[in-house]
């Protein structure tokens, strides 16, 4: 696979320059982890040891600050406290012991976790609006403390992380003397930026080193990699409400959602519930799959066109997008392999006849269509054709009507042979995963070239995007992502659904599959990092619900349902092709 010559590598040199000089402004370099891993020491048995009266004493050597231990319940964070030392054990023992005093007599025995958050050479904050640009700071990496002579306030890094604080509406916080009191003699004052190393419980008697409240982790197998399309499904039937729709977007570190709503991103993850009931026949996603299915058909119009035939769609804002048209019949084309009904059958004609007639005699399609009265807008979505190709292919192998066949036939002509060609030049290959999954399905019924070329031409334009080159990578949990940064989640999911389309392609061209293998690992492991897993979902507010939400990316912890939809949908395919 050759990386594709598109790829605006100048860019990309010039934009990781400036994320060194940023982050070399903070003289933010990653200090020498205090406990390294050959040290005997595990920095919460010292904590439970202190929490239970006893005064127990670890010799670690290296520069520390001080230290913050902050206690965690069924429902997140209960509190927590600092003490300032230069040495581990007594900043340790003193944040514990000021945490118990407060908190032992009304808490229960058992049940709790704990975290600690070491404080390494911090450097005095100028400039808090720049710093949230990036320059010398990166959220989840660092604490924020008020030195004030012996009764100081800080946020750990974890506490900044989780509730997206920027760090001028943390520092106006701690000035009204929120945020964690440490306890302690200052030996300066003022605001003072922290490089921290934390460490957290992960709820099966282990220690894990946090990273951004997160962890980072090793290479990924098939097995995680199902486990973590369980847990990605799992979230979803959480959200699913009784009006039948899901929790669309919100901030779980927060634990706030919006009202907001999308027809088509509810109809994706009603596609990828499906999909995980295929893979796993495990009851509870068919059955959420069903109620939110039904939903979709709540938003189902029709009528008909010039020769009579019934067409259907779905209307959002009195708007009709062959968008939602074609993901619909995606949707429905899961649904009929779990049973075919006859109404389903005669609904997917109808949403089949809508894509017809929206296809232009050169083979492009009409991305909105008119409804009682109301006009269409020109605009052509770069998405929603591959979303209707891949619905008519899908349910082409349901249905296989000619006629299904010869539209997607010319789709794909125009969009490899005419879109985003100007003057017999092409100048764009962009990232339309909906497109790829469309070919491949193309390539099963007719193996052509041009499907095979095409499709993994866009396969190499997305691995050029792949960070993965140390010059690529400023923090480790963004290696895997794609650019630009930070990565995020959505982009990483819907490009593994379109990659391990074209793994499937070309394997069946007996094309070279090792360099989309190994883009399709690093990506698998990018993604799963995003995901709120047991090992740290105690630092969030509602951790009985966050668990398996995937986040938008590792500076933010905002979530949407097409976060999940994506990743579930691509990771699932990934496990088959990462299996030994």
């Amino acid at each position: 696979m050759v990386r594709y010559t598109g790829q605006s590598v100048f860019l990309k040199i010039t934009l990781f320059f400036i994320l060194i000089f940023a982050i070399g402004l903070a003289g933010c370099g990653a200090p020498q982890p205090l406990l390294s891993g050959q040290e005997p020491v595990n920095p919460l048995d010292l904590v439970h040891r202190v929490w239970q009266g006893e005064k127990p004493a670890f010799s670690v050597k290296g520069k520390i600050e001080g230290a913050i231990v902050a206690v965690y319940g069924p429902n997140g964070k209960i509190g927590g406290a600092g003490f300032l030392a230069d040495n581990f054990s007594s900043a340790v023992t003193g944040a514990t012991l000021a945490l118990r005093e407060k908190y032992a007599s009304s808490l229960p025995p058992d049940g709790l976790r704990f975290s600690v958050h070491l404080l390494r050479n911090a450097k005095s904050l100028k400039w808090a609006w720049l710093r949230e640009l990036g320059v010398g700071y990166s959220r989840g990496l660092y604490a924020l403390i008020r030195f004030s002579g012996d009764r100081s306030f800080g946020f750990s890094d974890t506490d900044l992380h989780v509730a997206g604080y920027a760090l001028p509406e943390a520092v106006e916080k701690l000035g009204q003397n929120e945020g964690t009191p440490i306890s302690g003699t200052a030996a300066r004052k003022g605001l003072y930026l922290a490089r921290t190393e934390s460490y957290t419980e992960d709820g099966a008697g282990g220690v894990v080193r946090l990273y951004r409240a997160s962890t980072l982790l090793p290479a990924v197998d098939s097995a995680a990699i199902r486990q973590a399309c369980r847990a990605g499904g799992d979230y979803l039937c959480r959200i699913l409400q009784d009006d039948d729709q899901f929790l669309y977007e919100g901030d779980l570190g927060r634990d706030k959602y919006k009202t907001t709503y999308n027809v088509l991103r509810h109809e994706g993850t009603t596609y990828a519930l499906y999909q995980l009931y295929l893979a796993t026949r495990e009851e509870r996603y068919r059955l959420a799959a069903d109620k939110a299915w039904s939903w979709v058909l709540k938003q189902i119009r029709s009528d008909t066109d010039k020769a009579g035939r019934q067409c259907s769609f779905p209307i959002e804002d009195k708007q009709v997008k062959l968008g939602g048209t074609g993901l619909a019949l995606i949707a429905l084309s899961e649904r009929l392999k779990v049973q075919s009904t006859p109404g389903d059958l005669r609904l997917g004609m109808q949403l089949a006849n809508h894509i017809l007639r929206s296809q232009n005699p050169d083979g492009s399609f009409e991305s909105y269509w008119p409804y009682k009265g109301r006009k269409a807008k020109k605009y052509r979505s770069i998405y929603y054709p591959g979303e209707a190709l891949l619905g008519l292919m899908r349910f082409y192998e349901l249905k296989p009507d000619p006629e299904y066949l010869a539209c997607a036939e010319r789709g794909a002509h125009y969009f490899i042979h005419e879109r985003w060609r100007l003057l017999g030049m092409e100048f764009s290959v962009p990232p339309d995963a909906w497109l790829m999954l469309a070919l491949n399905e193309l390539h099963k019924v007719h193996p052509r070239k041009d499907y095979a070329d095409y499709c993994l031409r866009i396969a190499d334009a997305m691995a050029a995007d792949q960070l993965l080159a140390g010059w690529q990578v400023p923090y480790p949990d963004y290696r895997g992502g794609y650019f630009p940064y930070p990565p995020n989640v959505t982009p990483a999911g819907s490009r593994m659904e379109g990659l391990t389309a074209a793994y499937r392609l070309a394997t069946r061209a007996n094309r070279d599959t090792r360099p989309l293998r190994r883009v399709i690992a690093e990506a698998a492991r990018f993604q799963i990092e995003r995901q709120i897993r047991p090992a740290f979902v105690h630092l969030y507010p509602n951790p009985a619900r966050a668990i398996g939400a995937f986040r938008d990316s590792p500076i933010s912890n905002d979530i949407r349902i097409d976060f999940n939809q994506h990743n579930i949908s691509g990771l699932l395919v990934a496990a088959e092709i990462l299996k030994p």
